[in-house]
């Protein structure tokens, strides 16, 4: 079943080691594949729920030592449901990245 994982996150940026540390997660998730979707909450496209689980095991030994981490899985279905608001104007939510083919 294809499914979103989304990543929402509430690190401290106080001191420089902090902003560093907080960098280096949000470096994690691009490397991963996520892509923001707010500041602060970021979302990647999964084919199935086993490679979902593999990246959120992988996201999970690199978390920051403090602040606050939160995952949430849901399927397309779900994710197509999601209102969206910029200002007061509706949008639509993110659509499912084309895969590319290599032959």
């Amino acid at each position: 079943m294809k499914m979103w994982s989304l990543a929402f996150y509430d690190l401290p940026v106080g001191s420089k080691e902090q902003r560093r540390k907080h960098t280096r997660w949000r470096n994690n998730l691009l490397r991963e594949g996520f892509h923001r979707m707010q500041f602060s909450v970021y979302g990647k496209h999964f084919q199935n729920a086993a490679s979902s689980k593999a990246c959120l095991r992988r996201l999970r030994q690199s978390l920051p030592s403090a602040g606050e981490v939160r995952f949430l899985t849901v399927t397309e279905r779900q994710m197509e449901k999601m209102l969206v608001y910029q200002g007061q104007k509706q949008s639509d939510p993110e659509l499912v990245p084309e895969q590319l083919l290599l032959l």
